[in-house]
C-alpha cells in the first residue's frame, strides 16, 4: 500500500497504491479502491493493512538490494 504523495498519486493513477487492496477483491475496480480502503479501515483489517504501508522509494530499495 503506498500513500498519496506526488510519486504515488502519479505512479497509483489507475490504483496501483493500493494494489493490495485489489488482489484481496479482484471485482472492485481501480476507480473504487480508495473508497474500499477507506472502507476497510473502519474494520478490523486495519492494523494489517497498515503494516503494508510504504513509499515506492522504499520498494524500489528493497527490490534492487536483494
Amino acid at each position: 500500500m503506498f500513500g498519496e504523495g506526488i510519486v504515488s498519486s502519479t505512479l497509483g493513477g489507475a490504483g496501483f497504491n493500493r494494489h493490495l487492496l485489489h488482489h484481496w477483491d479482484l471485482q472492485v475496480s481501480y476507480t473504487r479502491l480508495k473508497d474500499l480502503e477507506k472502507f476497510l479501515m473502519d474494520t478490523e483489517l486495519a492494523p494489517p493493512i497498515n503494516k503494508t504501508r510504504t513509499n515506492y522509494f522504499n520498494a524500489f530499495f528493497k527490490l534492487f538490494n536483494k
